[in-house]
């Protein structure tokens, strides 16, 4: 059988991009309200850092690099307005448009479509923007209420300890009380599993024990289990995350 040239660019590209787990970041044109009144999204174009470092085609590998073994396929949607986006991704144009996205790209793709601006004073590199941002914090504020409360109030301590565990790249957030949409994100990219997180939480119960003399007999292995539901904590928000995120084919990143 003869195969055209357009066959064969299909081909090469679905090749290609299916070894990417961030396929592209791509922009929807939302024109429902003046354009003196719109409010573009994290990662949009225009809300970019303008340093050459990591802006234009550069924004896109940085970004690519730092997703480079999630294990699922990702194009990630940025509108021009995000000031209606409900409405914006209910709407017929918005759900024609995607569908013939869908067919640019693997199956089992995920479209993730940015609802936020950026907030005041927020950072516009990739890793701020993509990583802890839409990723992290989109993580953080999914999920059923009583499970993340828990999950955010795990120890200071032991955030800190599971930031230090991630690969450098992904240790974004230099703020002590920002640090878990980073770990979150990381867990999500496969760079961090559960044993270590497990293995980081009983050494840090062990240090309190040994720094302040409590935590001994059948009080250190209580201690012990109420980190470990911690660590499982996060890692159900996760997987809980990804899983509808698969299943819909689509995720609504709402960092805030």
């Amino acid at each position: 059988m003869r195969i055209t040239e357009g066959q064969l660019r299909r081909i090469i590209r679905e090749e290609i991009i299916g070894e990417a787990p961030l396929d592209d970041i791509i922009t929807y044109d939302v024109n429902q309200r003046q354009r003196s009144e719109r409010t573009p999204s994290v990662a949009h174009p225009s809300t970019r850092s303008r340093y050459k470092r990591t802006s234009g085609a550069s924004y896109m590998d940085i970004t690519r690099d730092l997703m480079r073994s999630t294990k699922d396929n990702w194009v990630i949607i940025t509108p021009s307005d995000t000031g209606m986006s409900d409405l914006t991704v209910g709407s017929p144009r918005f759900k024609e448009w995607l569908a013939e996205k869908r067919t640019q790209h693997p199956a089992g793709t995920i479209f993730a479509f940015v609802s936020v601006p950026p907030v005041g004073g927020d950072f516009k590199t990739p890793a701020w923007a993509v990583i802890h941002d839409l990723l992290g914090h989109s993580i953080e504020n999914s999920g059923p209420v009583d499970r993340m409360r828990r999950v955010r109030w795990a120890p200071r301590e032991l955030r800190l300890a599971l930031h230090s565990a991630l690969p450098r790249e992904l240790q974004v957030s230099k703020s002590k009380d920002d640090k878990l949409p980073d770990i979150l994100a990381a867990i999500l990219m496969g760079r961090l599993d559960p044993d270590t997180a497990h293995r980081i939480s009983k050494e840090y119960v062990t240090r309190r024990r040994d720094d302040h003399g409590d935590y001994y007999g059948e009080g250190f292995k209580s201690a012990v289990r109420q980190h470990d539901e911690i660590i499982d904590g996060i890692f159900a928000a996760v997987d809980e995350f990804v899983t509808e995120a698969r299943a819909a084919g689509f995720v609504n990143l709402k960092p805030w």
